[in-house]
């Protein structure tokens, strides 16, 4: 159940603000490099996850230099060629490990009972279209804006998709309450743009990540073999995973 706090400030603004990656969706693998590292574990494509991470960031840093841009998942493994085929592989991976977090689910639909209008506000490489169709898959649809920075081209970090936010809404900055777990891009930088910026703190994330945290250890056999035998507990296994 989401905090009293959250609860009373949904009814305070008119307008929600949701990020997406590690607060209305959660990997399974927990972070990207992590999939990526399952990628090339499962494919025996030694090298692709640093190639992978080195390509973004590459990419990134040039767009950070400018202060507009965003990569795409395109871009990206346009830099790494021999790892190309890998590309459709990240989207099924992708696709098969984002999970619903729950407890943002209900903020998302409790917005909606109070009768506020929802938008979404990402930054992130991969398609639209694609990360629209895990929101709908998992029950997070009905929003009235849509903004990632793989279409807009600019980022939360820089704070300019945030400027976009207000202009296409037409909304007052002290009107709009953005939710997020990054402390610079969805706190900082919300700020900044004058909203009001609720950090989804990590406390509030142990549901999600015990869902997160589970399947691993469920599904990893060398884990299972090793700990099982050894009757370790569940934070034992958490912690030897990470």
């Amino acid at each position: 159940m989401f905090s009293a706090e959250l609860l009373k400030l949904l009814d305070q603004f008119d307008v929600i603000s949701f990020d997406v990656f590690d607060t209305l969706l959660v990997r399974k693998q927990g972070t990207p490099s992590l999939l990526f590292a399952d990628i090339e574990k499962l494919g025996k494509r030694k090298g692709f996850a640093r190639a992978r991470v080195c390509a973004e960031r590459k990419i990134s840093r040039a767009f950070d230099r400018k202060g507009v841009g965003e990569t795409s998942l395109d871009e990206i493994y346009a830099k790494i060629p021999r790892f190309a085929d890998l590309q459709k592989v990240e989207l099924e991976s992708e696709l098969d490990g984002l999970l619903a977090n729950q407890e943002m689910v209900n903020v998302w639909n409790r917005a909606k009972a109070l009768g506020k209008r929802r938008v979404i506000v990402s930054d992130m490489y991969l398609p639209r279209s694609f990360v629209e169709a895990r929101l709908c898959e998992n029950g997070i649809d009905g929003w009235d804006g849509f903004f990632i920075s793989s279409e807009r081209k600019v980022r939360k970090s820089t704070g300019k998709l945030f400027k976009i936010v207000l202009d296409e809404m037409g909304v007052d900055p002290c009107r709009v309450l953005h939710i997020g777990d990054n402390p610079y891009g969805d706190s900082h930088q919300a700020n900044e743009a004058g909203m009001v910026a609720y950090l989804y703190s990590r406390d509030e994330k142990d549901s999600a990540l015990d869902s997160v945290l589970c399947p691993q250890i469920q599904w990893s056999k060398y884990l299972r073999d090793k700990l099982e035998a050894t009757c370790a507990s569940y934070w034992t296994k958490v912690g030897y995973m990470l």
